[in-house]
């Protein structure tokens, strides 16, 4: 722990308090009257127009690594692929959940 224990919880509560207000001034506006099949179906719709980005994405990328170096040639133990960054899922996974989140129209007030 710091110094200071207090300041710390104190600033991190007048934090959370903020952001809470404030995600429930952009939920508020972002509210539309549908219904809760209406939104699974835009929630479901949206996951595979994600899922199918990905794969395209995916297909593209191993056409263009066959296409600098020839896999099959190489053992399998040599090669191996690594995601560049933990940010990069963590990132695609919190914007899902965002979507998530106002799609079904929760409200945090």
């Amino acid at each position: 722990m710091g110094k200071n224990p207090k300041l710390n919880t104190i600033s991190v509560g007048g934090a959370s308090l903020l952001l809470a207000n404030f995600i429930g001034y952009i939920s508020n506006y972002f509210e539309i009257g549908t219904s809760e099949n209406t939104n699974v179906f835009i929630l479901v719709i949206s996951a595979v127009i994600i899922l199918a980005f990905r794969v395209y994405m995916s297909m593209k990328c191993k056409n263009k690594l066959e296409k600098d170096m020839n896999l099959k040639e190489l053992p399998k133990r040599s090669l191996y692929l690594f995601p560049t960054s933990p940010k990069h899922i963590l990132f695609t996974l919190a914007a899902f959940s965002w979507f998530v989140i106002f799609a079904n129209g929760i409200r945090f007030s």
